[in-house]
């Protein structure tokens, strides 16, 4: 195959040629050739790679390497709860990555709805529109009625307005729970608990003691006091 290169380097011999095709070749030859000078050639010489070739190669892997990891990170996660109970994982791009089915109605259900790789919005009502179709959510999931579709989401940033417009549109009740939310408040009760046990310490509740009877004092008992007997003196010399 013919080519064309500009002649970069000429040692008489051997000379090196940069390509229509950005390429570094070095080329064997008997003609004179100048720096510079157009010349047409056979591709039979050796391929030299360019260095900044090298470099951007290496540069695009370390690239896909990031994008991959990245990619696959999960950034966020919503359970969807209806019978089939399904957790979905999400990238930073709103990607479903992982659609991990919870009991064996979501195992059926999933087995029909392919959700992964779709964005979070459409997913949902895909999983959605498919528990309709097998009776799954039923007239008691319609406004006036007592069941709804659940959503546990743990995360932050996530847009579902899509999935909420969807489902207004069907008439469908839903019931959405942030898992931070739900944290934060069994903190503040543990707190709260914590406090009034404290105070309990400090300042300890009064016990009134029912049928509280006075118990008198015993009383002392009175010793007797003896009196001594006065002995007689007998004088000396009388006899009794």
């Amino acid at each position: 195959m013919i080519k064309k290169g500009i002649v970069m380097d000429y040692d008489g011999k051997n000379a090196v040629l940069f390509t229509e095709s950005g390429e570094f070749i070095s080329i064997k030859t008997k003609e004179k050739l100048s720096i510079g000078q157009e010349y047409v050639y056979k591709t039979k010489g050796k391929i030299i790679p360019k260095q900044f070739l090298i470099a951007a190669s290496i540069i695009l892997v370390l690239f896909l390497s990031f994008f991959y990891n990245l990619y696959y990170t999960v950034y966020a996660s919503v359970t969807v709860s209806i019978n089939p109970e399904i957790r979905l994982d999400i990238n930073r791009f709103d990607r479903i990555i992982n659609a991990v089915p919870l009991n064996e109605d979501a195992k059926k259900l999933l087995s029909e709805a392919k959700v992964k790789y779709k964005k979070l919005d459409n997913g949902l009502i895909i999983i959605v529109n498919k528990a309709k179709e097998k009776k799954y959510i039923n007239s008691e999931y319609y406004e006036g009625n007592p069941k709804s579709i659940k959503l546990l989401v743990d995360g932050k940033n996530i847009n579902l307005t899509k999935f909420y417009k969807e489902i207004k549109k069907q008439k469908l009740n839903l019931n959405t729970l942030d898992i931070k939310t739900i944290k934060n408040n069994d903190n503040k009760t543990k707190l709260e608990k914590k406090e009034k046990v404290k105070e309990n310490k400090i300042n300890p509740p009064s016990i009134k003691k029912s049928n509280d009877v006075s118990i008198p004092s015993e009383k002392k008992i009175a010793k007797p006091k003896c009196k001594a007997k006065k002995e007689k003196v007998v004088p000396k010399g009388k006899n009794k």
